[in-house]
């Protein structure tokens, strides 16, 4: 059996309606060389009737980061595309446009896709505020291409994090390692992101934990202290601001030390400090003015 051109990976949790109009989106692609494969990270009632090429049941759920290294482990195709199972790709040529742009720039190993929100438009977070094509010092969870042997060159993502920063902790590997992130601010797709299932109290520190873990991985010792105390103020500050009691954000601040400290002999295992050269490159493709390929800052 040949090999398909992308391989489109999906992790999905209690979320079919949603799941069921990505599926009809990918459906409809006129990319002809693809293959289609759901991990069901433990729904109730399981993931049924879903045309796709492999489907893999978790009884239990694994997380979407283990789940999306486990995608990345079943895949065939020579490209990667990781889409969340609330996200729906704008038009029939979509796979197609983003294969043709990451195969004309050799030199970048991802391609990063900006978001537009129901509702919000495009006045959300994007990978870049770059109008044009350009490097980007990082790509974001929703949707995103990868070269296959990229993405297992880098290890995959950490499976310290549950959700949250994960990919900017592989971002930070990824830019260290050599590896040029592309950005087209014209190919974005459509994140219905809201959620009644989803705990926006547990998301919301669970974020700031794991930033703080991706700075314990990667950052140098020096900047350690100031790196603690600005997170554990966001998270206080953060809850307060969600309309939290003060005993109740401190409490979190509490379990963010807690949870982070339980993580410390992982931690300290996985810990490899990213070159400095590499944040003054990463503050380089943030600012203005952006690099257009093929010209890459020194």
């Amino acid at each position: 059996m040949s090999k398909p051109e992308v391989s489109i990976l999906i992790t999905s949790k209690n979320n079919a309606d949603k799941l069921a109009s990505l599926l009809a989106s990918l459906r409809t692609q006129t990319c002809s060389s693809m293959e289609i494969i759901l991990i069901d990270d433990g729904s109730a009632p399981p993931h049924q009737g879903f045309a796709v090429d492999q489907l893999v049941r978790h009884e239990t759920g694994l997380g979407y980061v283990r789940s999306r290294n486990e995608l990345a482990r079943l895949a065939r195709g020579k490209y990667l595309l990781f889409v969340d199972d609330d996200v729906v790709l704008p038009d029939r040529e979509f796979v197609e446009k983003c294969l043709k742009l990451l195969s004309l720039h050799p030199d970048c190993g991802v391609l990063a896709f900006g978001e537009t929100i129901p509702g919000m438009g495009e006045n959300c977070l994007q990978p870049s505020t770059a109008s044009h094509l350009c490097y980007t010092p990082i790509y974001f969870g929703w949707t995103h291409l990868f070269r296959a042997d990229v993405w297992h060159g880098s290890g995959g993502l950490c499976e310290l994090f549950d959700y949250g920063h994960e990919e900017t902790e592989h971002s930070l590997r990824l830019l260290d390692s050599g590896v040029r992130i592309l950005y087209d601010p014209g190919l974005k797709v459509i994140h219905r992101v809201v959620s009644a299932s989803k705990s926006l109290d547990l998301r919301r520190n669970q974020t700031l934990r794991n930033g703080l873990l991706a700075a314990l991985l990667r950052y140098h010792v020096t900047t350690l202290p100031r790196v603690i105390l600005v997170t554990l103020t966001r998270i206080y500050q953060g809850n307060r601001t969600a309309g939290m009691s003060r005993l109740r954000s401190v409490s979190w601040c509490c379990w963010a030390v807690f949870e982070t400290v339980s993580k410390m002999p992982e931690v300290l295992r996985k810990r490899r400090v990213v070159r400095r050269e590499t944040f003054q490159l990463i503050s380089r493709l943030e600012h203005p003015p952006f690099h257009v390929p093929p010209a890459y800052p020194a």
